[in-house]
Parts: C-alpha cells; sequence; structure tokens
C-alpha cells in the first residue's frame, strides 16, 4: 500500500512550511501500552508486542532465550540465530579482532541488516531500493539507531536504541514519524530525524494497512502543522 499522490503533495507542502527542526504530534486512538517504536516503523501498531526484535539481539549477545509465542523462534530462523551468537562470543572472547578477514564492525552491519529485513519482510513491507513508480514520487525508510561502543569505547552487541518511519518528499525535504513506549503521541519531524549518526535505513517498497489507516485519517484532514506555520 502507499500514499496517493494528493496525500504525498499535502506532506510536501507541509514540509517546505515548517521552520528547522519542527515537530508536530497527533494522538491515536490506542492503549499507550500497546505503543512501541518498533510497532509503530514496521507495522503501525499491527505487529504483536511478543515478536520484540530486541529478543533476537538478546539472544545474540547473551544467549537468553526468545519467548514463546513470539515469531523468532520459527525454525526457519533457528540456525541462523544459533551461529549469530556462537560468532558474537568468539568476537567476544577474541577482544573483537577479526575472523576470517571479517572485522567485528562488518559483522555488526550485516548482523543489524539482516535482522531489520527479516522483520520487515515478516511484517508484510517489501525490502528495496527506488524509487518506485507506485509511490508517486515518496521513498519509505524503516530507520534503526543502534549503539556500537559505550562512552568508554566498550564494544556492544548488535542492538537498537529507536526505530522510526521516513519519507522522503523529493527536493531534500522528508518527514520522520516516530512513536516511544508507553505513549499514543505520533510525533511528526519536518524535515530532521531522531538521530543522524549509527542509523540504520531499510528502504522498502509499501507501507503496512496500519499505516495508512493512520494516513488516511489525518489526510486529507490537515496534517497537523506546526505552530505558527498554519
Amino acid at each position: 500500500m502507499s500514499l496517493s499522490a494528493y496525500q504525498v503533495q499535502r506532506l510536501r507542502q507541509i514540509a517546505q512550511q515548517t521552520q528547522p527542526n519542527a515537530t508536530s504530534t497527533v494522538f491515536l486512538p490506542v492503549a499507550p501500552d500497546e505503543c512501541a517504536c518498533w510497532r509503530w516503523a514496521t507495522s503501525g501498531l499491527q505487529a504483536g508486542i511478543a515478536h520484540d526484535p530486541a529478543q533476537v539481539f538478546n539472544h545474540i549477545a547473551t544467549g537468553i532465550d526468545i519467548d514463546q509465542g513470539s515469531g523468532w523462534r520459527a525454525q526457519r530462523y533457528t540456525a541462523a540465530l544459533q551461529g549469530a551468537r556462537a560468532r558474537y562470543t568468539q568476537y567476544e572472547t577474541g577482544g573483537y579482532a577479526a575472523i576470517g578477514g571479517v572485522t567485528y564492525d562488518a559483522w555488526f552491519d550485516q548482523i543489524l541488516s539482516g535482522v531489520v529485513r527479516e522483520f520487515c519482510r515478516g511484517l508484510g513491507l517489501v525490502p528495496g531500493t527506488g524509487p518506485f513508480q507506485q509511490n508517486n514520487g515518496a521513498r519509505y525508510f524503516v530507520c534503526v539507531k543502534y549503539d556500537r561502543t559505550s562512552g568508554t569505547g566498550e564494544r556492544y552487541a548488535p542492538n537498537y536504541t529507536h526505530w522510526w518511519l521516513r519519507i522522503e518528499l523529493g527536493g531534500g525535504r522528508f518527514v520522520c514519524l516516530e512513536m516511544f513506549p508507553q505513549s499514543n503521541a505520533l510525533t511528526f519531524r519536518w524535515n530532521h530525524a531522531h538521530a543522524v549518526n549509527n542509523v540504520h535505513m531499510q528502504e522498502v517498497t509499501n507501507l503496512a494497512p496500519n499505516h495508512m489507516a493512520v494516513f488516511n485519517h489525518v489526510i486529507p484532514n490537515p496534517v497537523p502543522v506546526p505552530a505558527g506555520q498554519q
């Protein structure tokens, strides 16, 4: 599913009119305890809470079992997760030196991108590289912020700290839409993002039905315009 030409144009107009670093917010009719950044970015809050991708990263880092009922327990993931856990242990015990010519940072990136890509695919988003004609000039990205090291230089296992949906509108204009746990506020960040460093961007060809339900609610009803820009 994709935004209509009208919806893309309306978002583009708002993005062109806003001041730098402008934000605006709508409150969705959902319970706050059902909200999470990754649920919004990947499915528009459709994905069940049991499927939290943090379980994958925690398993790789510590070996802790993935929760019963999680989609990540599917047999098709078993060998890959076991292999990732074993390789992380090798890096950790080896002082994060390269293994087989693969640096730790390169392996970290492979795991992160693989998890994000597979998670999007499993929830009905199709990874790809645009632009795509059906998207009326917009491009969609699932964005994932991660930490590679601590403030003291300690290496981290693959992880995430935040997810959001980015819609590029052309001409250098874009809007990022994000949510946080325990809040039903959907924030529009116009022409700026939650972060620019240590961010993985996975382009997808489509939006989820629940994403579209939200957009159809606010457009053609006016997209929330930042104060002073009405």
